[in-house]
């Protein structure tokens, strides 16, 4: 499932529980079910229906069938043509006792007569909708458990591992079709009456949340798929006024096609099916029947990544299922990684980083946020299998694995597994082994490291030192591991090094280590006087980076790692490399004028730079959630005491660089004029050290005397201000005054304040600072 409005979010911030099973699971093994539909109403908003079951006892001389069914009226049950009259139901399990012990060695047959309102989940993320014209089901239910949600709508063994064969057999007005799972066997007139009967049949095995239906009146947009195997029929149905929009929506529908099977084996389904419906939340992967968001067929682009989500999901999730709720990342991960695959097929490499980069940027910013804490992307919790963990950290896990292991092995293994398991269901621990098996490459540690573990690994080179060793250059590099949202370091990792000298010649070395430090040595081609980590960003660690070649001058804006270049001088190119890191950075060695130093972030900028290039360097502050800067700027009169700290290298102490600032209290941006290679990041210091004022923040106010030692007088109030108040440096506030309407002048007593600067706000009558100023006070 693949959610477009971040109002789906707030859902699954509930309290964590246990993921629930059908109970019937462990009784009978459905083979088939036929849903018939007699009657839906959608203005009434309930459904005459009776289900089909056939099925296998689990257990020898079984006597009674748990079945799922959610608060719907069970009319009548009959087994294997025997009218049942001993059975139960509390609204949520029929229990139906068998009048005879039921053998393992024969499939038996439930027929289940039952009316009533179809639910929807709570969330109101998932069940049986009916909007007029429309009636449709959603597969998961988000607060569900389990999330499985055939339950709603007919009677079921509802867990992600029970697979099994559907028809779908489906009575309508005229004016409306049946759109369901499978192929189109009949659509005829049911003269008797007045109805059109439309009967589907899916080739495939599939679990209850994949089955589906959707009534409207509809059109169908036709065409072919030449598959790796058949020719498959692709079928998009939509209401007539939606018609014209599906060439435009659907564009690149068989080109990302061609992709998946090159990447990913064969598309193995009978069809390849979308159906228009209007649910806000998202889009479904109903095994070729995908419901699809009636907003998202706009005739754009706009909402291409949902396209190609829920189509991926035909072979990650579909063709082969998570075993549980709790490893959803086989699904939905995967799906999530597919948007990656989706950019690069489409819009080339460089667009594809771009996606990765925002969605680490988001994932460092927001998951722990949105989920409620730090959490691994496999085994989680009830309340986010559906979180931003799940998905977006998810996708980046399956991005950096696939480095890891490199193109040329990773895919044939994916394809090994899909094709392995098809039709069948996986957990974490399959998935692992199958890749170990078929590449030859002990996964065990990345899928502890990043599957199983929460938050994030970092990684670095603390220093490097070379000797000559006849031609060549023997090279030791101090490697280094850092943690964000976690407390275990990752163990062999694999790192890409590339080394440049002075003049631009470059190599890559991969380096492998594990723990915090360790070293790797290298024989080099030439002296190194840099090393770039991850230069190409295929671990999506704690850090943000960009290289680029820079000949000209002007800005160069690098918005996911928060800076700005502006080259005013250049006399050669420039080879650049600008890296964020989202963790602490080393602290202050020995310099009192550096009071605190940000706990979130710093910044690298390297490469090789002409002597007599100039260019300002702009790190951008935010204070507001989830940027990564409330802990340093805890008050709305911090950002004055903001200063810009710098060090040449990790061998260096972190010293006060000459800076302006540009901002207010909340964002803005610290400029170091003089720009030069090193690392960079925020700290607090003695109040007002840059060279530029804040922007909205000027105030017509005349303070007077300032310094004072026991009055000041204040002239040219705001007409707008209501209050005014003065606060220490700390943002505590000292001494508050109300203003009334007019007045124009005021003073405060100042003798029983300590030595200091102190802030000044005007306040307006809906509680926003108008203006700040400054005075001191000198005893």
């Amino acid at each position: 499932m693949k959610k477009i409005f971040c109002v789906f979010l707030s859902v699954i911030a509930l309290a964590s529980f246990a993921q629930s099973k059908s109970v019937g699971s462990d009784s009978i093994k459905v083979e088939k079910y036929i849903i018939n539909i007699d009657t839906i109403n959608i203005s009434n908003k309930s459904m005459y229906a009776h289900t089909d079951i056939f099925f296998i006892p689990k257990k020898e001389n079984l006597c009674f069938i748990p079945i799922d069914l959610l608060k719907l009226n069970v009319d009548s049950i009959f087994l294997n043509s025997t009218k049942i009259t001993s059975w139960t139901y509390n609204d949520t399990l029929l229990n139906i006792e068998s009048p005879t012990p039921l053998s393992m060695a024969d499939t038996s047959h439930l027929k289940i007569f039952y009316h009533g309102h179809p639910q929807t989940d709570p969330s109101d993320m998932g069940g049986f909708y009916f909007q007029s014209p429309f009636a449709y089901s959603i597969g998961i239910g988000i607060d569900a458990n389990p999330h499985t949600f055939g339950r709603c709508w007919f009677p079921c063994i509802d867990n992600f591992t029970d697979k099994a064969f559907y028809e779908f057999k489906i009575l309508t007005d005229t004016t409306q079709m049946a759109v369901c799972n499978g192929t189109l066997i009949d659509s005829s007139f049911n003269s008797a009456l007045n109805k059109k009967f439309w009967h589907w049949k899916l080739n495939a095995k599939i679990p209850t949340y994949l089955a589906s239906v959707a009534v409207a009146p509809y059109v169908c947009y036709t065409d072919t798929f030449n598959g790796i195997k058949n020719n498959i029929p692709i079928n998009i149905y939509t209401i007539a006024s939606l018609y014209p929009n599906i060439s435009g929506t659907f564009e690149n529908l068989k080109k990302m096609l061609n992709s998946y099977e090159d990447k990913f084996g064969p598309y193995e389904w009978e069809r390849v099916g979308f159906v228009g419906v209007p649910f806000i939340y998202g889009a479904m992967e109903h095994a070729t029947n995908i419901a699809f968001p009636n907003i998202a067929i706009n005739g754009g682009k706009t909402f291409e990544s949902v396209v190609y989500h829920e189509l991926s999901h035909n072979w990650f999730g579909n063709l082969v299922t998570c075993a549980t709720a709790e490893e959803m990342w086989i699904n939905e991960g995967w799906a999530s990684f597919c948007e990656f695959i989706t950019s690069e097929t489409l819009y080339g490499k460089t667009a594809m980083e771009e996606n990765v980069r925002n969605t680490l940027l988001s994932v460092l910013q927001k998951a722990h946020l949105d989920d409620g804490g730090f959490y691994p992307v496999g085994n989680v919790p009830h309340n986010i299998t559906y979180g931003t963990t799940v998905y977006r950290k998810g996708a980046l896990v399956v991005y950096t694995l696939r480095n890891y292991m490199g193109d040329s092995i990773f895919f044939p293994a994916v394809k090994a597994y899909l094709d392995s398991l098809k039709f069948k269901n996986a957990s974490i621990s399959q998935l692992q082994n199958i890749l170990s098996h078929h590449s030859g490459i002990d996964l065990s540690s990345f899928f502890n490291d990043w599957v199983l573990t929460e938050g994030f690994p970092h990684f670095d080179v603390d220093s490097m030192k070379s000797i000559p060793n006849g031609s060549n250059f023997t090279t030791t590099v101090f490697l280094r591991q850092r943690l964000y949202g976690r407390t275990s370091f990752s163990n062999n990792n694999r790192v890409e090094l590339t080394f440049l000298d002075e003049n631009g010649n470059s190599c890559s070395r991969t380096a492998f280590f594990s723990g915090e430090f360790d070293t790797n040595t290298f024989d080099l081609p030439f002296n190194p006087t840099i090393v770039f980590v991850d230069k190409d960003e295929k671990i999506a660690d704690a850090v943000i980076g960009y290289n680029k070649i820079i000949k000209t001058t002007g800005s160069n804006v690098f918005s996911n790692a928060s800076t700005e270049m502006v080259v005013s001088s250049i006399s050669d190119s420039m080879i650049l490399k600008i890296e964020m890191h989202k963790v602490s950075p080393d602290p202050v060695k020995s310099n009192p004028n550096i009071y605190k130093i940000s706990n979130s972030r710093y910044w690298r900028i390297s490469g090789i730079i002409p002597d007599d290039s100039q260019y300002e360097l702009k790190f951008n502050y935010n204070k507001t959630s989830p940027f990564f800067d409330a802990d340093l700027i805890s008050t709305n009169t911090s950002h004055d005491s903001l200063i810009l700290l710098y060090r040449k290298s990790p061998a260096y102490d972190w010293e006060i660089t000459p800076f302006k600032k540009l901002g207010n209290y909340s964002t803005g941006k610290l400029i170091s004029t003089n720009g030069k290679t090193g690392e960079y990041t925020l700290g607090i210091g003695e109040p007002n050290q840059s060279k530029a004022e804040d922007f909205n923040t000027k105030s017509a106010l005349e303070i007077y005397p300032n310094p004072s030692v026991e009055k000041i007088y204040i002239d040219n109030i705001n007409t707008e201000c209501s209050i005014i108040n003065i606060l220490d440096i700390n943002g505590k506030l000292v001494l508050s005054k109300k203003i009334s309407s007019g007045q124009n002048t005021t003073h405060f007593n100042v003798e029983k304040l300590n030595s200091g600067i102190f802030i000044l706000h005007e306040i307006d009558g809906n509680g926003n600072i108008i203006s700040q100023s400054k005075f001191a006070v000198e005893k």
